[in-house]
């Protein structure tokens, strides 16, 4: 049974709110923090969330428009063109930017010398992000303005049904399904679960002599969001590949569709798998419930000592003590005979 339009804009709504909070606490300290925001196994996290807020506050608000009423809320070709564009290249950043993650996660475990200049980092790590964001946009942006496409707009279709300019030409339907959808999926599924064995294999051939909880941080802070794309992208991707492969389409349709709809999960329960690996998170989630607790005042309380020989007056520091100030203690002793 396929679910209902009004339905899919529940199961949109639903985790959109507490994921977009989540998002802005999860990006709060890692950019505030130096040493996460200098990481480099934490700028693709970064980035995951940083688009990924972009896109709920883009394609989810409006995907949960038009489901809700049927038509798209600004009937102009201007949103129509943004609209296609953002909801094409969004997503697919994000998808490459996961596959390349799960990659770089061996590198950054078992062969960290290849970050050790600043060269080798420009190389091995800041230039395959900057493609994985570069690339989508000029990829739709040519099928989607530069070549001639005679589809006319629909306002009550997602993207008002300009992404069939994309999928017009046979070349740029087959690029596109395979090289954005397929092969990052593959590439998340495959590269998580081998991370996951040779970390394993990895603690049983040293027996100890590593640093193993290094290791695990490393290893453990990118499974769960991969176990997110594992169960919610890869499962219809799949089914996506088959039917390319010539399976017919009335195969499981109706399950086909329904994962369909929880698609946006993938972005949508990102920052919840990512907040996990903050460190120190129950003392960041209490100072976030206490934050409005106010701060006892702390003032150093000085008490005067009269000398027995030279009857002078000192003044001697206590240590710092909390609430109102207590006064001066005055202590005298008189001289002896």
């Amino acid at each position: 049974m396929t679910i209902p339009y009004y339905e899919i804009s529940w199961i949109i709504l639903g985790p959109l709110i507490p994921s977009f909070l989540v998002s802005i606490f999860n990006l709060y300290h890692f950019l505030s923090d130096r040493a996460l925001r200098k990481a480099l196994n934490n700028h693709v996290i970064i980035l995951l969330l940083c688009f990924g807020l972009v896109y709920e506050l883009t394609i989810g608000v409006a995907l949960i428009d038009i489901n809700q009423i049927g038509v798209i809320p600004i009937q102009t070709p201007a949103f129509c063109y943004a609209w296609a564009l953002v909801s094409s290249f969004l997503p697919i950043t994000i998808y490459l930017l996961m596959a390349w993650a799960a990659i770089e996660r061996h590198i950054l475990v078992f062969h960290a010398n290849w970050f050790g200049t600043n060269r080798k980092r420009l190389l091995y790590h800041y230039t395959p992000l900057a493609i994985c964001i570069i690339w989508p946009i000029f990829f739709y942006t040519t099928t989607l303005y530069i070549i001639p496409c005679s589809i006319p707009l629909s306002y009550t279709t997602s993207a008002c049904g300009r992404y069939s300019c994309v999928v017009q030409a046979r070349w740029s339907a087959l690029f596109d399904s395979i090289g954005h959808y397929m092969v990052p999926t593959f590439i998340i599924a495959a590269f998580s679960i081998a991370l996951v064995v040779r970390v394993l294999y990895k603690r049983y051939r040293a027996r100890g002599q590593i640093e193993w909880k290094n290791y695990r941080k490393m290893a453990l802070q990118l499974l769960p969001i991969s176990f997110i794309y594992i169960i919610l992208q890869f499962t219809w991707v799949l089914m996506y590949a088959a039917y390319s492969a010539g399976l017919s389409r009335i195969a499981g349709a109706s399950f086909y569709s329904d994962i369909r709809s929880f698609g946006s999960w993938t972005v949508l329960l990102t920052p919840f798998a990512t907040v996990i690996s903050l460190p120190e998170l129950g003392k960041k989630c209490r100072q976030l419930i206490f934050f409005w607790r106010p701060q006892r005042a702390v003032h150093p309380q000085p008490f005067t000592v009269n000398r027995p020989n030279a009857n002078q007056t000192v003044l001697v520091p206590l240590k710092r003590m909390a609430t109102k100030p207590a006064g001066i203690i005055q202590t005298t002793t008189q001289p002896t005979d």
